[in-house]
């Protein structure tokens, strides 16, 4: 299995034990036209995981990289990836192996404390479960056609 995360992500998990990867800006408006290097993260794992034919587990920290991966997903994808947003004050850690236990393949698994719950969109829950002091919100993954482009154009994408 194939666990990546983003640098800032890994510094509110204790004892990671998952590939450190940044996009590039370069790389991004060579491909894509835009320079976004959330975009190019996203493409650069859902890449990484067809040519292994591996399922995948990304960690991050930023709902972009989110909106990008979901942007360049298709249907045959959705089953084999999971991620696993985590949206912690300054300071909170969790345990790698509690972050992997919560993710779901198929799933957008964010975790967060319980008071933080209401700075989650509505429309991107569809079950919320409190485990000790972490609060579990997981929705589907939404393939590239049933996502409204938001902030991101894409140009050309393979």
């Amino acid at each position: 299995m194939l666990v990546w995360a983003e640098p800032y992500a890994l510094t509110v998990v204790k004892n990671p034990k998952a590939k450190k990867c940044s996009g590039s800006k370069r790389r991004a408006f060579r491909k894509f036209g835009v320079f976004d290097d959330d975009l190019d993260l996203a493409h650069r794992f859902l890449k990484t995981v067809r040519q292994m034919k591996t399922l995948g587990v990304l960690i991050v920290f930023d709902e972009h990289v989110v909106e990008c991966l979901e942007k360049l997903l298709d249907e045959n994808m959705v089953e084999k990836i999971a991620v696993v947003h985590l949206k912690f004050p300054q300071g909170d850690k969790i345990e790698f192996e509690e972050l992997i236990e919560h993710a779901h393949f198929g799933y957008c698994t964010v975790l967060t404390r319980p008071h933080l719950l209401k700075y989650i969109p509505s429309r991107d829950v569809e079950e919320v479960s409190l485990v000790g002091e972490i609060a579990v919100a997981r929705r589907k993954l939404r393939p590239a056609h049933l996502v409204a482009f938001s902030r991101t154009p894409l140009k050309a994408v393979y």
